[in-house]
């Protein structure tokens, strides 16, 4: 959650402060920028992001875009500023809180990989502090990490964050049935036996693709479609179509 401020209170502080500014001022100068509530990230790498500095002119557009560019760094749950009569202009303090230290990360669901596999080359670490953006990284890690070994349709099902606990459940959708239509009993007599071994097994989109062309350099067939469907309130599952229109009207064929 971000908070913002009004400049009003910086008005009123100056009215009720012994310190007296004309209105024909063209602006008040920040004298000073802190930070507070910060633990472990340091107030230097805070202020960074900011673009209120000491010497330039306080503006409420500027500080609410500070809080904004801080908060999106993902270490925080809360920012805030407030600002207050310094000498002969005005002090920012911004106030953070920041995300629990990271105490566990737990998987389930994963067969594929083991937990440490997912974990290798992740910004998310025990001992961290939580980051919303470095978890957003992670996650697309594991799904390229699947999809490049093609288990194109495994996916992060859900996120917990639980104190300083993370909770990741991975799906891996398992292949249901297999059907394939017009198989020539003259082409290899293997391809078969092989498509329906995976049944049972997490969907390999590379698996199918190797066996789509072995039945086309068969040279037995002049198309091969197949189709993937994910069966109605159970995405843990897939249903496979192969449909092979043979060469010739000689060709026999069945369903598997």
């Amino acid at each position: 959650m971000k908070n913002k401020f009004s400049l009003m209170m910086i008005f009123l502080l100056m009215l009720s402060s012994s310190c007296s500014y004309s209105s024909e001022m063209p602006g008040i100068k920040v004298v000073s920028v802190e930070v507070e509530g910060n633990e472990r990230i340091s107030a230097e790498d805070i202020l960074d992001l900011a673009n209120t500095k000491p010497g330039e002119i306080l503006s409420n557009d500027v500080i609410e875009s500070d809080i904004e560019a801080i908060y999106s760094q993902g270490f925080f749950s809360y920012v805030d500023a407030d600002v207050k009569p310094e000498g002969e202009g005005a002090a920012v303090v911004f106030s953070v809180k920041e995300n629990p230290i990271i105490e566990s990360v737990n998987f389930s669901g994963n067969s594929l990989y083991t937990s440490e596999q997912l974990m290798n080359g992740a910004l998310s670490q025990v001992g961290t502090v939580f980051n919303r953006k470095f978890l957003r990284k992670d996650l697309e890690r594991i799904q390229d990490k699947y999809s490049s070994d093609g288990y194109v349709m495994a996916r992060v099902s859900d996120v917990k964050i639980e104190g300083g606990n993370l909770y990741v459940t991975i799906l891996e959708p398992a292949v249901r049935n297999i059907t394939v239509t017009g198989l020539s009993e003259a082409s290899s007599p293997d391809v078969l036996q092989e498509i329906k071994g995976c049944e049972g097994k997490a969907f390999d989109i590379n698996f199918f693709r190797r066996q789509i062309l072995k039945l086309d350099s068969s040279g037995y067939y002049e198309d091969i479609d197949i189709a993937f469907d994910t069966p109605e309130s159970n995405d843990a599952f897939v249903d496979i179509t192969i449909t092979l229109k043979t060469k010739g009207e000689s060709t026999t064929s069945h369903e598997e």
